[in-house]
């Protein structure tokens, strides 16, 4: 009895866990949530008798009915595999937790798939450490349920259902910033269409076929005589090759969608992360990069081959030598087409380095709006160019750079990081209006991710003429305020609001709800570039005033400020009003100044895409303030 017990109850764990990844997926921003909601759900809401503990009560039913008749089963496996079933699960869900703070990346992880024809697939983040980026190319979840399928049946159809879902392990830190899509959207996701099926059936249009013995026998044949060596043993080295291969057309993705910014941030990654030599899953590193730095004919793979290597290692770097460009040749061949327009990334990727030598962030009008809409990867390849461009800063010794040059490097990545979210919401709103309809109305239907302020006017375009007022939109980060047992605030005494407001994050289309009398802190969509000759005014744009909601504090904007705005929002009414990432919010209003005109340099210079918190406990003269106070 206590065995049946425990066998019940590991059951009910993994309901549970099914359950709340469920959940989870279906209340989170993800893109994919809809698409992800059913791969968890053994059964519809109330069929209970298809669940784990459904199952496994029904069985228990069952023998207990058969009394003596029956003898008694050994439980002890199913307890078990239903444990291995649990531990995967508390995986996903870290995984799904791990995801919902990067709604914008899994917009992308869901437009490469598109793009590489897999889009039948179901993947999202998992966080792992500085070194790991890796795309199950089968799911992990699937080859669980497989492995306790002997104790627990599940339905054909679930099981290929679970088969779509893909766990993409990315660096915690930094893993889906804008820097590593190269590795991440480039590298990873193409194993996801390039594997060793496809590359056994390249390999058999070259004329060698490794699934018949035939084959590989003739290739063991060829081999011994290439290398002169009859003693050569047949082991199965040609799967090895198959494996670096893989590789190599992975790498050739990668190149495809990022040019040499992409060889940039491999040889970046390799250097730090991967052994000198090769493995029987990677070609060594100097393999890798050369394969995508010669484009020549039949290049040499100099340098490689030496006496030292045995035969069977020459073997493998010969046939690799003369496989590779193919595989590399043969991939970009393929996936030339409308997803990549290589003068578009060009030119963005040209006027983005320009923008970071004024110090300015990446801006919409330096690309063509229906590039946005018919080819985004194009400006987002464009996009991270600029983060991986020789000649770069770097110390003469090598070290790690320091001081300015580190910051200047951080918020360069940054403000790519805020013009590839705003192509995503360029590209999804733009595909939504004809160009007609944008032509009839600009003001509602024009997106731009940065406004010129002058007393000329404002301008999403510099080259433009400017206009007397511009609304500015909404971004989809806003600080709250949590619930907790804080007495006060009080910046004089050190008790900002740090420890008791917290960032969240909305996707696009997707409601904020503001309660009454509550304020948060949201950011505009749009980078506010300050001339030095005016101020300028943010203003609540009316349609929403009356409506309750008012941009509350801090209207002024100084000369020569640039950077993202934090608007104090408030809801004066007496029920809950939503707010949407993209929707126009406030207005923003040049004004003359009066005096001598005073560039801005204070500590919200340079805010990125993200609400920034109160900084007010900087202040210099709190700590005099404080001590003012008359003390006995």
């Amino acid at each position: 009895m206590q065995q049946y017990r425990g066998l019940l109850r590991a059951a009910q764990n993994a309901d549970a866990a099914l359950n709340d990844i469920s959940r989870a997926i279906e209340g989170s921003r993800l893109p994919q949530r809809e698409d992800l909601g059913g791969i968890f759900r053994l059964a519809s809401p109330g069929a209970d008798e298809t669940t784990l503990a459904g199952k496994i009560r029904a069985y228990l039913d069952e023998v207990k009915q058969a009394g003596s008749e029956m003898a008694a089963p050994d439980l002890s496996g199913y307890s078990l595999a239903l444990g291995r079933l649990e531990d995967a699960l508390v995986e996903i869900r870290r995984a799904v937790r791990y995801a919902e703070s990067n709604s914008g990346f899994h917009w992308w992880i869901r437009q490469r798939l598109s793009e590489l024809g897999v889009d039948g697939l179901h993947v999202i983040t998992k966080p792992g450490s500085s070194r790991t980026f890796k795309a199950e190319t089968r799911s992990s979840f699937l080859t669980m349920l497989e492995s306790v399928q002997s104790k627990i049946y599940f339905t054909p159809n679930f099981l290929a259902t679970a088969g779509t879902f893909r766990l993409l392990s990315v660096p915690y830190r930094d893993g889906t910033q804008g820097r590593w899509h190269p590795i991440s959207l480039g590298h990873e996701l193409a194993h996801l269409r390039y594997d060793n099926d496809w590359m056994k059936k390249f390999l058999s249009v070259q004329g060698i076929d490794v699934n018949t013995p035939e084959g590989v026998q003739q290739v063991v044949r060829t081999a011994r005589e290439r290398v002169k060596d009859p003693t050569a043993a047949c082991e199965p080295w040609y799967m090895i090759v198959i494996a670096w291969l893989v590789e190599t057309a992975c790498d050739a993705v990668m190149f495809h969608y990022y040019g040499t910014c992409g060889v940039n941030a491999l040889r970046s990654y390799l250097e730090v992360h991967s052994p000198p030599k090769w493995s029987e899953s990677h070609p060594s590193p100097q393999m890798r990069l050369w394969v995508l730095e010669h484009r020549e004919p039949n290049p040499k793979l100099s340098g490689f081959l030496d006496s030292s290597l045995h035969s069977l290692e020459r073997l493998r770097v010969q046939a690799y030598q003369h496989f590779a460009p193919l595989v590399r040749d043969a991939v970009i061949g393929e996936l030339s087409g409308e997803h990549l327009k290589e003068a578009v990334r060009q030119t963005v990727a040209a006027d983005a380095r320009k923008r970071r030598g004024r110090g300015e962030p990446p801006i919409s009008s330096d690309w063509d709006a229906a590039s946005a809409v018919s080819s985004p990867s194009s400006v987002e390849s464009g996009l991270v160019a600029s983060l991986w461009v020789e000649g770069d800063p770097v110390s003469p010794d090598g070290a790690p750079l320091q001081g300015d040059v580190v910051e200047e490097v951080a918020s360069w990545e940054r403000r790519v990081q805020h013009a590839v979210d705003f192509l995503q919401f360029q590209h999804r709103f733009l595909s939504q209006v004809s160009l007609e309809y944008r032509e009839s109305d600009p003001d509602d239907f024009e997106v731009t991710n940065a406004f010129h302020v002058s007393l000329d006017g404002v301008r999403a375009d510099e080259r433009a003429t400017g206009r007397p007022s511009r609304d500015v939109r909404l971004g989809r980060h806003f600080i709250v305020f949590r619930r907790n047992s804080a007495v006060s605030l009080n910046a004089v005494s050190g008790k900002g609001s740090r420890g008791i407001q917290e960032m969240v994050e909305v996707g696009w289309g997707e409601p904020f709800v503001l309660h009454p009398q509550e304020m948060v802190l949201a950011v505009t969509l749009e980078s506010i570039l300050m001339s030095d000759d005016c101020n300028a005014q943010v203003l609540s744009r009316s349609s929403l005033g009356r409506m309750g909601l008012l941009s509350a504090t801090a209207v002024e904007v100084q000369s020569g400020f640039r950077g993202c705005l934090t608007l104090e929002l408030v809801n004066l009414t007496s029920i809950p009003l939503e707010i949407t990432p993209g929707q126009r919010v406030a207005q923003i209003v040049p004004a003359a100044i009066c005096g001598q005109p005073h560039r801005y340099d204070g500590k919200y210079q340079n805010q990125d895409w993200l609400p920034r918190y109160s900084e007010g406990i900087k202040d210099k003269e709190l700590k005099i303030i404080g001590n003012l106070r008359e003390r006995e």
